[in-house]
């Protein structure tokens, strides 16, 4: 088996790399090893082709979030109407938190319709080792998999859960009644209630 030309899928580059700021004080070198040599003119050394010095910057901004982050538990929202989240939405999410026998302070409420967000980020900043997804695909953070609504998945020790948005959530009637239930089922599976 050769070694010489294995290709990593991205979410394992992702993963090698993550989100870190690369800044390269030195130019990169190479050489390429096949000399250019004249046929007539045996006396010309062997030339070295340089390549161009090159300077890569990432910029990073730590993510901003509402809440305490105690427990390391984040909480992904979509809504682009709020910086972190509505009212409404909140006093919701709240309710659960008690439910759970936990607080704001105990999590991070991110909102992805603010930041663009990636997975490696939330586990590198904000140490999370729950992630709970309202309204977000595991796609939009860099996850390499999708999973059912309600259903925890482990990936790199953090446990993982997908709801269905905050908005269909709140007020009467049979969906959302059902909505609400399969979210307390998967909590207190997630929390161990």
């Amino acid at each position: 088996m050769s070694f010489d030309k294995i290709i990593l899928p991205d979410f394992i580059i992702a993963d090698l790399y993550g989100d870190k700021l690369i800044k390269m004080n030195e130019p990169i070198k190479t050489a390429i090893q096949k000399p250019i040599v004249k046929p007539q003119n045996h006396d010309v050394l062997p030339a070295t082709v340089m390549a161009k010095p090159a300077t890569v910057e990432v910029k990073t901004t730590p993510l901003s979030y509402l809440g305490g982050n105690i427990k390391q538990i984040s909480i992904v929202i979509r809504d682009s109407n709020a910086v972190h989240i509505n009212d409404e939405w909140l006093q919701f999410l709240s309710n659960i938190l008690i439910a759970c026998r936990l607080s704001l302070g105990d999590v991070a409420i991110i909102n992805a319709a603010r930041h663009e967000i990636q997975f490696s980020k939330l586990v590198q900043e904000l140490r999370a080792n729950k992630l709970i997804l309202f309204d977000v695909s595991p796609e939009i953070i860099g996850l390499p998999f999708t999973f059912p609504l309600y259903q925890l998945q482990n990936y790199q020790q953090t446990q993982i859960l997908m709801a269905a948005p905050l908005s269909g959530m709140l007020g009467v009637g049979d969906q959302v009644k059902t909505e609400k239930t399969k979210l307390w089922l998967a909590l207190k599976l997630m929390f161990g209630i």
